[in-house]
């Protein structure tokens, strides 16, 4: 399920990015993807011991990430 939602969380940052209007949405929504990517690997491959939970930090990140890009952050037909 882990690797569902980062596959399906990279193509909608990928297309978030091209449509946003604040560059600092664009680079927290790959960071965030980036930290959770790496977390879940960790969890997987068990290399530091944290606790399964961290995992959401990141995932709630990119989620309200989206949603004020959705509200905030999208550009007119001109920019796009």
């Amino acid at each position: 399920m882990d690797y569902l939602f980062l596959f399906i969380s990279i193509f909608a940052i990928y297309h978030a990015s091209k449509s946003t209007t604040k560059r600092w949405v664009s680079q927290g929504l790959w960071f965030s993807w980036l930290v959770l990517f790496f977390l879940i690997i960790n969890l997987k491959l068990e290399l530091v011991l944290l606790t399964e939970n961290i995992k959401f930090i990141p995932a709630f990140a990119l989620v309200a990430l989206h949603i004020y890009n959705l509200v905030y952050c999208q550009c007119d037909k001109e920019c796009c």
